[in-house]
């Protein structure tokens, strides 16, 4: 699948971009190279997920298709959070926002709150953060959007968790994996697992978090995620 998928991305890279929007209604380059750098984070890890990201980045810079362009911005975002690149995401977070707020096109607007929502958590407004996630999750759900909402989930309760509301986050991420399964979305499960290991903190939780993360290093190697079981069984392994 991933062969194909690469093939695919090779032959758009020499399709014209104004063409193809006419043709299919969506600038299909921009969103390949951004779900590209979230298969490069699951499967080859953080540094070629970061060169992905921005190579989606800059073609959502050149796309005449707003919606494509602010589903890039928010994708390369999150990819880039998750690689550490903290300054670098929230700025395409923000650039998307803005787009999306200019364009009113809510779904993005929802999706690139929670992305900044996640960036306050990490630089330490942690209540502020989790309140922009929570909003930015109600207002997803307004525009009847799902998919990606056990990513959100799982966001919220990480930053559930450095609150200190431990039964938020564990509301939370049984949400997310209720969804998930619902959906098919299994993609999500793995990340949703290794939250929850982390919410086991007590002696008597070692074995059942040990057994958490197996259970999320077997689905993970089971997708391909390759980058993401190596991880994940080191974790389990410590």
């Amino acid at each position: 699948a991933e062969a194909g998928f690469l093939r695919v991305l090779a032959l758009l890279e020499q399709a014209p971009t104004e063409r193809v929007v006419v043709t299919v209604g969506h600038d299909t380059h921009t969103l390949a190279l951004a779900n590209a750098s979230w298969l490069e984070m699951l499967r080859n890890g953080a540094t070629r997920a970061v060169q992905a990201a921005n190579r989606a980045a800059l073609s959502a810079e050149k796309s005449p298709h707003p919606i494509s362009a602010c589903y890039a911005f928010a994708f390369a975002a999150g990819v880039l959070q998750r690689a550490g690149e903290w300054d670098a995401a929230r700025e395409l977070a923000e650039r998307g926002r803005a787009l999306a707020q200019d364009k009113s096109l809510a779904y993005w607007v929802a999706m690139s709150e929670v992305v900044l929502g996640r960036d306050r958590v990490w630089r330490g407004d942690a209540r502020a953060g989790r309140d922009a996630i929570l909003g930015g999750l109600r207002d997803y759900q307004r525009t009847e959007g799902e998919l990606l909402r056990p990513y959100v989930l799982t966001l919220l309760a990480e930053a559930e968790e450095g609150l200190g509301e431990r039964r938020r986050a564990e509301a939370a991420l049984e949400e997310a994996e209720q969804v998930a399964e619902r959906l098919e979305a299994y993609a999500f499960i793995p990340a949703v697992l290794v939250c929850r290991a982390s919410l086991m903190t007590g002696a008597s939780q070692v074995e059942a978090r040990r057994a958490m993360l197996r259970r999320a290093e077997a689905i993970a190697r089971g997708q391909g995620a390759i980058a993401v079981a190596d991880a994940v069984g080191r974790d389990a392994a410590a």
